[in-house]
């Protein structure tokens, strides 16, 4: 047995009762109340686990899918999570997982993954550790978003002498303002746009965007909102944020097919619109191509 291999089994012996420590779950229902069927086509992997190794699966959406795995394979197999981390990764994760959890701190890495068939992924998660009114640890809670093609990029830029991307610089001179109140979407996006070199401010809500733009000295080239937001929604944000940031352009973001409709009707200049769900790349190529449009 490697070293590594003795440390998740280490891993998962440490606390093989950890569902009888921390017996408050948070179910599948709760998970459709908080997304609705919308995370399941989400391009990326949405996961809750209990809090303590071998971090036993509460809920993983079914972008497990593309490393060759069920839904009910992850929630079946305890270890799964642990197993499928690169060997070479491994170590590093579970001590930065442990650490971040004794901090009470988010987790925030990238690292690789074996698919069922060999292939290796690289992923970026990030997640948190959500506790009760008491302190008492609940759950983890992340996403696993896919950065395979950009770790490819960045090795082929190695291997050309550190040949600089000139898409990606130019994409760091684009402030984008982006609003979404739900967590772990708001987050998915904002790796996807940094990702692609832009700069991202983000804003919970409308009230929160719109205070943004009046309070700051920050200029926006472009607002991305979802439609429906708590305390105001994206129409009302797109009317009230015309006198804050006049010059940004605005990217409106909706599960629901019918929205567009009232587009036709808002006195807004520059509006765009972009259905969920969307691929990284089409969500990068649609921002793209209204930053470009003159």
């Amino acid at each position: 047995m490697t070293e590594n291999s003795r440390s998740a089994s280490t891993e998962s012996e440490e606390s093989i009762n950890s569902k009888k420590k921390f017996p408050h779950r948070i179910s599948r229902e709760h998970i459709k109340s908080r997304y609705g069927d919308l995370i399941d086509s989400l391009p990326l992997i949405i996961y809750i686990v209990e809090p303590h190794s071998p971090y036993f699966p509460i809920y993983i959406s079914k972008g497990i899918e593309m490393l060759g795995y069920t839904q009910n394979d992850w929630h079946n197999t305890p270890n799964l999570w642990i197993d499928l981390i690169h060997e070479d990764d491994r170590e590093r994760v579970l001590k930065e997982t442990r650490k971040a959890f004794a901090d009470q701190s988010e987790t925030d890495y990238e690292y690789r993954m074996r698919s069922r068939d060999g292939s290796v992924y690289w992923f970026h998660d990030k997640g948190n550790f959500l506790r009760d009114e008491n302190g008492e640890p609940i759950s983890w809670e992340g996403f696993l978003l896919d950065i395979t093609k950009r770790k490819s990029a960045e090795t082929d830029e190695q291997n050309t002498n550190g040949r600089i991307d000139k898409s990606a610089a130019e994409n760091k001179t684009k402030s984008i303002l982006l609003v979404e109140d739900e967590k772990i979407i708001r987050e998915m996006m904002r790796e996807i746009l940094s990702g692609d070199g832009y700069d991202v401010t983000t804003a919970v809500n409308g009230v929160e965007a719109l205070e943004i733009c009046e309070t700051g000295d920050k200029s926006f080239d472009l607002l991305i909102t979802d439609f429906e937001m708590p305390q105001m929604n994206g129409r009302e944000l797109a009317e009230k944020i015309k006198a804050s940031c006049d010059d940004a352009k605005i990217l409106f973001v909706s599960g629901y097919a019918g929205d567009d409709d009232f587009l036709r009707n808002l006195s807004i200049n520059g509006k765009y619109f972009v259905a969920k769900p969307f691929s990284p790349d089409s969500f990068t190529a649609k921002v793209k191509a209204i930053l470009e449009e003159d």
